[in-house]
């Protein structure tokens, strides 16, 4: 089913299962909807709760907000230098000319990766050369350092510094909420050393001086702030949202100082709450899709690996089995550190995950969640339930979700089967080359290349997912890592970019926009009927649309041609609506303009 008719199926579905939920109090007995099968979820680690006693059926209300809404895909702005956020001026700064380029792809969100680096000393004689096992090896902060410019190093940390990171965040948050309801930050730790080391195994508490006198707090935290309230207080119009995620894909300082982390949450909240009138303010903890908790947790993978041949090679992406919680690294000091850990989890607004999915030739909607999967696992082995997060109110997003095309950590080996494509979906390639793009764009978008055909395919089988608001597991809100050849939408830089993908990202997120819109109105309908609720003939007129609506959604539908432009007359708001679809929006209309009992 093309993009446009799976959302809109979607929307009529959802749009009928809120109306019915307001009639549900005049109908006496409305069998419930078979749930979808939920993943199995290892206990949590503490003693054996009771039985839980039966609950009370949820309200209308509660029961709308439960209701999965198609999810569009939203691009990310890559900030690896300080003077790409406002050089030579806001308006013609990389950042501006990214959020700009990415708001043509048609989604109401954006992700802003700020990027800033350490430096573990132990690393500095180092050569500046791959080597293939780095990413492995557990790293501590000596120091912070930021890049103005590449050219000039890694240099330290001022007052100076952090004054000008907070004027260029200024710009450029911005421009991001002038062109954007909500804007989602990724704050990023790289090796300042450049010898390839991994954001996710350094452990650093965040509010704890380096060597320079400067914290994490210090040179990421309260720029961001300060930046984000200042922006934020410049707009006038609808209400934005900010998520604001406390790190990104930085497992290891999460689960060591959690504590640490729950005070940054209640600090960026307090900062932040002059802006009530201007945006909801949402804190959340972006995590890999495997080794959550900054240590090599799991066993050797099956063959093949990544080049090169390497002692790491069987570890790289953590797709081997999960080890037991005694036996990971630093069992003793995580599992003194979990109960914080557990607690975090429970209270903030939202978690992430680094979604590169490994999926097989024949990919498949089910097979993108598979990185879910494992980071689920993980949890549980921690005590943690996914499932109980997200039930109790913890939104659940792909931060990054992209397919690079690579085969080697070194991101020099062009993957160029769909077989070795889907296996190394976190490998790309760094630097641009023809020879070395995997999918080809030279050669035009009708060129039969296999590995772009399955790239196509993959992204297929992720729009079908989000078009359901998740599978197995519910999905927020999607983000690609716009980097390099992972930017499949031209972004950060054309080079990589696939006209058909654009395409198709385009009509999925006009379509999914559109019926998130109607199920928004459809809920807060909701919401007002549980004072005022619906006649029995009324509730007869809901069974029928939700009838309808769900035949019209469970019917075959004429598939269009894979990932193509939208069919001349077809693109979103020009196709004629349907019977089922103007009962379902006439009678939305109607409710919303029925008044609450006083």
């Amino acid at each position: 089913m093309a993009p446009q008719q799976r959302a809109r199926a979607q929307a009529r579905a959802a749009l009928a299962a809120l109306l019915l939920l307001g009639a549900a109090a005049a109908v006496a007995a409305v069998p419930a909807p078979t749930p979808d099968p939920e993943p199995a979820v290892a206990p949590e680690a503490a003693s054996p709760s009771p039985s839980p006693s039966p609950s009370p059926s949820p309200s209308p209300a509660a029961s709308a907000a439960a209701a999965r809404t198609p999810v569009q895909l939203s691009s990310s702005i890559m900030i690896f230098n300080n003077n790409e956020l406002d050089y030579p001026t806001a308006k013609s700064s990389p950042c501006a000319k990214a959020l700009h380029a990415a708001a043509g792809h048609g989604s109401r969100s954006v992700n802003i990766v700020v990027t800033q680096y350490w430096i573990d000393e132990a690393f500095l004689e180092l050569p500046k050369t791959c080597n293939a096992d780095n990413w492995a090896v557990p790293s501590k902060v000596d120091r912070y350092c930021q890049y103005w410019q590449y050219s000039d190093g890694c240099q330290a940390w001022n007052v100076a510094a952090v004054h000008n990171v907070t004027r260029g965040l200024t710009s450029c948050l911005t421009t991001a909420f002038e062109l954007f309801d909500e804007v989602l930050i990724s704050p990023h730790l790289d090796d300042g050393t450049r010898t390839g080391h991994w954001r996710n195994l350094l452990v650093f508490d965040p509010l704890a001086a380096d060597s320079h006198g400067f914290s994490y707090n210090d040179i990421m935290i309260r720029p961001i702030t300060a930046a984000a309230r200042d922006a934020l207080s410049r707009h006038s119009g609808n209400k934005k949202t900010l998520l604001f995620g406390m790190q990104g894909e930085m497992g290891g300082t999460v689960f060591r100082h959690p504590a640490g982390y729950a005070k940054l949450a209640s600090q960026i909240k307090s900062d932040l709450k002059t802006l009530k009138g201007h945006a909801n303010v949402k804190v959340g903890v972006l995590l890999n899709h495997a080794y959550l908790p900054g240590v090599i947790n799991r066993g050797p993978d099956s063959p093949p690996y990544p080049l090169p041949v390497s002692e790491t090679a069987p570890l790289s992406g953590g797709w081997g089995p999960v080890k037991a919680f005694g036996d990971w690294p630093e069992a003793d000091a995580l599992r003194k550190a979990l109960p914080a850990a557990q607690n975090l989890l429970k209270t903030v607004d939202f978690l992430g995950i680094s979604l590169y999915a490994r999926a097989p030739a024949d990919v498949q909607p089910a097979d993108l969640e598979s990185a879910v999967v494992k980071y689920d696992t993980e949890l549980a082995a921690m005590g943690i339930s996914l499932k109980n997060l997200t039930s109790s109110g913890v939104d659940f997003i792909y931060n990054e979700v992209a397919i690079g095309g690579g085969a080697s950590e070194c991101g020099n080996v062009v993957a160029k089967d769909p077989a070795t494509v889907g296996r190394f979906p976190w490998l790309g390639m760094f630097h641009y080359s023809a020879a070395n793009d995997p999918w080809q764009t030279r050669l035009g978008p009708a060129a039969k290349v296999p590995a772009r055909d399955y790239m196509r395919r993959w992204y297929a089988a992720l729009l079908e997912v989000l078009s359901k608001g998740g599978l197995k597991y519910p999905v927020k809100g999607a983000f690609v890592w716009n980097c390099a050849s992972w930017d499949v939408q031209g972004v950060r830089d054309t080079a990589y970019a696939d006209p058909s993908v654009v395409t198709t990202i385009r009509a999925h997120n006009a379509a999914a926009g559109k019926a998130a819109k109607a199920v928004g109105k459809a809920k807060a309908g909701a919401a007002r009927r549980e004072k005022k609720p619906a006649t029995p003939a009324e509730a007869a007129e809901a069974l029928a649309v939700a009838a309808e609506a769900e035949a019209a959604a469970a019917a075959p539908q004429p598939e269009a041609p894979a990932l193509a432009a939208p069919a001349q007359g077809q693109a979103a708001g020009g196709r004629k609506k349907d019977k089922e679809a103007r009962r379902a929006e006439k009678r939305a209309a109607k409710e919303a303009k029925r008044k609450p009992h006083a």
